[in-house]
């Protein structure tokens, strides 16, 4: 297999910074605070920055059909002279688009910044409309599968999906609007994540709005939720048990590298070529870093697969494996 290099590298101070906003529109602010206090000794300093935008754009309110609510990011940065810019890692939580927060990677994103990169982990609108107003996504606990599998997947999951890659596009194109405040080079974005966050890191890099649309329930999505605002800059991807759902969709001038980690033995997002949680009357068959590593080798892209027998929907266990060759 080819061997994606370089995606990570160097070693500076940090600074963080945490936002609420809402990822629509961006030109009606109407107030910002700031508080900063030390936090991890001396060398990293926290910074709240408390955002509220009036409206979404072309989008009327009428929750829980609709979700108009203010969402947050937190940036974490090197302590760098003004006007050095560094690559920009996104970190997108998983959850199955019912629970979680960018609280999950909030250390990794300490991390990064420690090695010189700028590092955002990001909210999206979970799902909270539908069939998933009977989940208890408040408290980050999923319900057992066979509750899961018996939800509408267009409706509930794929609907989710594609509002947590618009919010994802969104939260980049504040960042990279904020370029000069966080020293980003705009033109240097990684994206990554785990489980339906790697879901969204892949489709942030690799889906079209055309493609989105042949999906079933895709053109309601568009109508609904409004059309994909893509952002340009992505140079990589990273997915941990994260699934794509057409690897044709990766068309050969979309050639960016990824870094692919799952376990064979994943009884949550299938390896290779399954439905999700293997729903597999109900749910489509979507594909595994297995089948997205097929498609970069064919189309001669740069990709690096992790896997092993035994591990599961959790590469943790394994990350001071596969973990360093990431910062490769």
């Amino acid at each position: 297999m080819k061997k994606l290099y370089c995606f990570l590298t160097a070693c500076l101070a940090v600074a963080s910074t945490a936002h609420s906003q809402n990822y629509c529109d961006f030109t009606s602010c109407l107030f910002w605070e700031e508080q900063a206090e030390p936090i991890l000794g001396d060398t990293v300093i926290y910074a709240a920055n408390e955002w509220s935008i009036d409206e979404w754009d072309n989008i009327s309110c009428t929750f829980p059909v609709q979700q108009c609510e203010n969402l947050r990011l937190e940036v974490y940065y090197p302590d760098l002279p003004a006007g050095e810019m560094r690559p920009l890692v996104v970190l997108i939580h998983g959850g199955a688009f019912i629970s979680g927060s960018r609280a999950a990677f909030r250390e990794q994103a300490k991390e990064l910044a420690r090695l010189g990169y700028v590092a955002a982990t990001i909210d999206y609108r979970l799902c909270k409309r539908n069939n998933c107003l009977f989940l208890n996504w408040v408290t980050g606990i999923l319900p057992p599968f066979d509750f899961i599998c018996n939800l509408n997947f267009w409706s509930d999951f794929g609907q989710s999906a594609y509002v947590a890659v618009h919010d994802a596009h969104n939260a980049i194109r504040f960042l990279q609007e904020h370029a000069a405040d966080y020293h980003i080079d705009p033109e240097a974005v990684i994206v990554g994540g785990h489980s339906a966050g790697g879901w969204t890191a892949l489709h942030l890099a690799y889906l079209d709005q055309d493609e989105s649309d042949s999906m079933p329930g895709g053109p309601g999505f568009k109508n609904l939720w409004g059309a994909f605002e893509p952002v340009d800059g992505i140079i990589g991807v990273f997915n941990m048990a994260g699934a794509f759902f057409d690897t044709t969709f990766i068309d050969a001038d979309e050639d960016i590298p990824a870094f692919l980690v799952h376990g064979a033995c994943d009884p949550v997002v299938c390896y290779d070529f399954d439905a999700p949680f293997h729903c597999n009357a109900s749910y489509p068959a979507v594909h595994g870093c297995a089948d997205l590593a097929s498609r970069m080798h064919h189309l001669g892209h740069d990709y690096y697969l992790f896997t092993g027998i035994g591990m599961g929907h959790d590469v943790d266990p394994l990350s001071d494996i596969w973990y360093p060759e990431l910062l490769r």
